[in-house]
């Protein structure tokens, strides 16, 4: 009998509190002040028109100026003997080939951003859950399905290859299951499904190369470590071969529990893993040894479990971490934290609950009830971006401090994220659970452009969600999206800058510049 679901069922929501806006200035020699100021007294009733008037999203078709991009990547400020050398994130070069395209999971494309979005083509391809992620190398898109039903065997599950120029299928493969992401390497595409079966299908062709039965449900498309595979599940990891398939080794230690949710990020000699419980793991690459274990938990105590599909982000020599913990009430928190790649040790820790606090909310407004967790922090320009669960901002942090710098108001549609943020020195795309992508200045946090994608008769508007809209009913914002409503899945990033978002209706969708030839 199954019990797994990647789309968590309905829960209700918290009641209405008032809330306060911030605003975020930046002085010319970088320093922040934050100004709080009393806007209105906004309702977190599911998405009512009310709160949507107070907050205004630059229609789509006005090009805005945010201006030259802060640095790149670089903290300002951040002691260097905290962390023995420069605090750099990178970027991704050449193919997108995983989750947030590398191994580090950077999420970043030194690309033009997108100033008026334009749609270049869509490609139905089956249901793309916060599992799935587009996949780029060369002029292909490889995408992995859920098919035309999640959580079930459909005939559309599987494997897909399309022109990344015009969205023309190219070849199809059939899995027996729902395919829960993929990776590639540099000729096959790999991904497993929820009967855990692990496959490996030839790029340019969609033939089969190898299949193997692991022990579990592959609830994260396998990491690529130089020519091995790592492959998690609640007792340790797995090594194989990536040619082959064929077992190498198994990495000790490193239990999830949680049949293997949560992901690994592999770049620079570190290899970490994120799991349930508030834990994460750094192992010894060479001796397949865990090399030290860290809870990322404020209590620093192993915290009731949340089903964690959020992935580390490699920072330098740093990983920063966003983890949920439980709490005695029933209800679940998130801490983001930037830990020592090499020991565990953390810089900083800065609960969101304490963000809810700086954003003039009430104490305990951090908390949700959503037992699953699926979203990765963003790093541009020394900022740390994450959208709020609770509350409709997305903020960002100092990445030297974990302190609240910068802060944008979204429509009030909160309570559900599974799409994490990817983006461009100029641009920071954010899909939402409730169908619209948003674009935001990663300098200042200003919306650029909302960009309608739940629902294909909508496509293109700048008009969020709402209950009106959607057909479902007033819960709709707090509970789960149901198929077909949503944006659940991590975007891509061509060289180019074009972007790939997979939606939950079931489609690939390229967005480019409507200046761009």
């Amino acid at each position: 009998m199954r019990t797994h679901t990647k789309f968590p069922p309905s829960q209700a929501s918290a009641g209405t509190e008032s809330r306060r806006l911030i605003r975020v200035a930046r002085s010319v020699a970088g320093e922040v002040t934050l100004r709080l100021a009393v806007a209105a007294t906004l309702s977190l009733a599911a998405c009512s028109a009310s709160v949507r008037e107070a907050v205004r999203v630059d229609d789509p078709a006005t090009p805005i100026d945010v201006g030259a991009p802060r640095p790149l990547f670089d903290a300002p400020g951040l002691p260097l003997a905290a962390t023995g050398a420069p605090l750099r994130a990178s970027a991704v070069e050449g193919e997108w080939r995983t989750l947030r395209g590398d191994g580090g999971r950077s999420g970043t494309r030194l690309a033009p951003g997108i100033i008026t979005p334009t749609m270049a083509w869509s490609a139905h391809v089956g249901i793309q859950g916060y599992l799935n992620t587009p996949l780029l190398g060369g002029d292909v898109v490889y995408a992995s399905s859920q098919g035309d039903m999640h959580d079930m065997p459909d005939p559309s599950d599987g494997f897909y290859a399309l022109d990344a120029r015009t969205g023309a299928q190219r070849w199809f493969y059939a899995t027996n299951e729902d395919v829960n992401g993929a990776m590639l390497t540099d000729t096959l595409v790999i991904g497993g499904t929820d009967d855990g079966t692990l496959y490996a299908v030839d790029r340019a062709t969609g033939e089969l190369a190898w299949s193997v039965e692991l022990s579990n449900t592959l609830n994260q498309a396998p990491t690529a470590l130089g020519t091995r595979l790592l492959v998690g599940d609640e007792d340790g990891v797995d090594v194989l071969d990536a040619s082959t398939g064929r077992f190498i080794e198994r990495f000790r230690g490193g239990a999830d529990g949680w049949d293997a949710r949560g992901g690994f990020a592999v770049a620079g000699g570190a290899v970490i893993r994120s799991a349930a419980s508030c834990r994460v793991f750094g192992y010894d690459a060479d001796e397949g040894d865990v090399a030290w274990e860290a809870l990322a938990c404020p209590t620093g105590e192993e915290a009731t479990s949340v089903r964690n599909y959020s992935v580390p982000t490699l920072v330098g020599s740093m990983t920063l971490l966003a983890t949920p913990h439980g709490d005695p009430y029933g209800l679940f928190h998130v801490t983001l934290s930037l830990r020592s790649s090499r020991t565990g040790e953390a810089l900083w820790d800065a609960p969101l609950e304490r963000v809810d606090r700086a954003l003039g909310m009430y104490d305990g407004a951090g908390g949700f009830e959503m037992s699953y967790f699926a979203v990765t922090p963003w790093v541009m320009g020394g900022l740390v971006w994450m959208p709020m669960i609770t509350a409709p901002y997305l903020v960002g942090l100092d990445v030297g401090t974990g302190d609240l710098a910068a802060a944008a108001q979204l429509p009030s549609c909160s309570g559900r994220q599974f799409a994490s943020i990817v983006g461009v020195p100029s641009r920071g795309y954010l899909p939402r659970h409730e169908g619209t992508l948003y674009a935001f200045s990663p300098t200042t946090g200003q919306l650029a452009w909302a960009y309608r994608l739940g629902v294909r008769s909508q496509w293109g508007t700048a008009q969020p969600a709402t209950p009106s809209n959607t057909g479902y009913s007033d819960g709709y914002c707090y509970g789960a999206p149901y198929d077909g409503t949503g944006l659940f899945a991590t975007p891509s990033i061509g060289e180019d800058g074009t972007l790939f978002v997979g939606t939950g209706e079931g489609y690939i969708v390229a967005l480019r510049d409507a200046s761009w030839r």
